[in-house]
């Protein structure tokens, strides 16, 4: 009887990641992993007991990629070093982008943890002190609303014809023009304020 081919973990998350890397979820499969692996499905059940069990390995695997982008300091302001860290990993990893999209708001805390560690250091960013916590929400709100867009644009290839520089480029003008646009409206509401205070005891 001829010995029973093993697989160590790593070896399957290894070849699952890949897989995920090159075509997304879809791609993941049983067999497409042991095709990998050059053998039949067997050694991977006898290291986990559904392919659910591998998938959130690679979840893991993914969020400690996109922990390593965001840990570059592309910027001062942390909105800006979010948005350009998420540029960078879209254009190197652009399956790996959309797939963790796909997961947002399901049964891994993991994503929702990311957001508010950073709504955290956002919060912590003494080039936004004059926001109060709601605003810098909302302000954080609209910039991953931006930032997720052109992920988005740049995995489905509509972009493929800008360089790396130009992109990132593009992305830091825009987040720089929503900043200024807030901060404008807030300088705004203060010097109401200020009026309405002054005419009031007048």
């Amino acid at each position: 009887m001829s010995p029973k081919i093993r697989f160590s973990n790593e070896e399957i998350i290894e070849a699952a990641f890949a897989l995920v890397d090159e075509g997304g979820w879809e791609k993941m499969t049983a067999k497409n992993i042991a095709k990998k692996l050059n053998c039949s499905v067997q050694p991977l059940y006898r290291e986990y007991k559904s392919l659910n069990e591998i998938k959130d390995e690679v979840v893991k695997r993914i969020i400690a990629i996109s922990n390593e982008y965001t840990s570059v300091k592309h910027s001062e302001i942390v909105l800006i070093s979010m948005t350009l860290a998420g540029v960078h990993f879209a254009i190197d990893h652009p399956n790996l982008i959309q797939a963790s999209y796909d997961l947002e708001g399901s049964k891994y805390p993991e994503f929702t943890k990311t957001h508010e560690e950073t709504f955290e250091a956002i919060r912590k960013d003494p080039h936004l002190k004059e926001f109060t916590e709601i605003e810098a929400f909302y302000l954080y709100l609209h910039v991953l609303v931006y930032s997720h867009g052109l992920s988005d644009f740049i995995y489905r290839g509509y972009l493929v014809s800008y360089p790396r520089e130009k992109l990132v480029e593009i992305a830091q003008e825009a987040v720089e023009a929503i900043l200024e646009k807030a901060k404008r409206k807030k300088a705004n509401e203060v010097e109401e304020k200020v009026d309405a205070d002054v005419n009031g005891n007048a």
